[in-house]
């Protein structure tokens, strides 16, 4: 599941049809946030995503993709893999994926999902057990500092309110968030795409001014670094002129290096 799947707030369609069908979860980077910390569920696929997804692909025998356009980054390191299944596309768009996919066209996915948990659960009779997965990550060697960036992002999704919006960025930053930041939150966007650095201290003003203008406004939070906000810092000044109710931190390893 990608961003579209994200944007349609299928998240509880989802899980009833991976209920229903006993299939592994697994997101690209702009629907994480539809990921639970939960059984089932495999992690982030493509760049700088976690290695449980990736065998949970090369281990299926078919996979469904719900509103993600299957970018290069999105699939990363999963063409080969992705090759040998049968893939099944929903949503908006076709996939950008060269390769045969059978997209399945529709304008309101949440609904279609909805209706396929369904009808999967009407011919079945009842649900599939979920394997029992959990999310691996990346090896990452100790810094040198007291506090790493694993912990720190830990502690930062911790400290978070449920249903903020997270704009992080590209780079170790974004890298950190994608693997670390406790699922459950609101909205999620990194700067992937062409991954251009300070990509999501812009956005993240954008969606936080947008939000002051409702009644009840919620509180954007860009995790970003410093190399990031040498670029891209000055639109503080914009936020500030807006009142918009944004939290920017900086992690600075003084280093542009990923």
């Amino acid at each position: 599941m990608g961003d579209e799947a994200s944007r349609a707030k299928a998240g509880r369609p989802v899980e009833a049809l991976a209920d229903a069908l006993g299939a592994v979860v697994v997101a690209a980077p702009g629907g994480r946030d539809l990921l639970r910390d939960a059984d089932g569920f495999a992690g982030v696929t493509g760049v700088m995503g976690h290695p449980s997804a990736h065998r949970a692909i090369a281990d299926a025998d078919a996979c469904l993709v719900l509103g993600c356009r299957m970018t290069m980054t999105d699939r990363a390191g999963l063409d080969e893999a992705l090759g040998r299944l049968r893939l099944i596309h929903l949503g908006a768009e076709p996939p950008r994926m060269p390769g045969d996919v059978d997209h399945v066209p529709c304008t309101d996915l949440a609904a279609a999902i909805s209706r396929l948990a369904g009808g999967v659960r009407r011919r079945l009779g009842h649900d599939r057990p979920r394997e029992a997965v959990s999310v691996t990550h990346l090896i990452v060697p100790p810094g040198r500092a007291g506090l790493d960036m694993r912990t720190a992002v830990e502690e930062i999704g911790r400290a978070l309110p449920p249903d903020t919006p997270v704009f992080a960025d590209a780079g170790n930053a974004g890298a950190a968030a994608i693997h670390h930041l406790p699922c459950g939150h609101g909205r999620f966007v990194v700067a992937l795409g062409m991954g251009g650095m300070g990509y999501a201290i812009a956005a993240g003003i954008g969606n936080a001014i947008d939000s002051a203008a409702c009644e009840k406004p919620k509180r954007t939070v860009v995790i970003a670094g410093d190399g990031a906000f040498f670029m891209h810092g000055m639109e503080i000044h914009t936020a500030v002129e807006h009142s918009a109710p944004v939290t920017l931190v900086l992690l600075n390893n003084n280093a542009h290096a990923m």
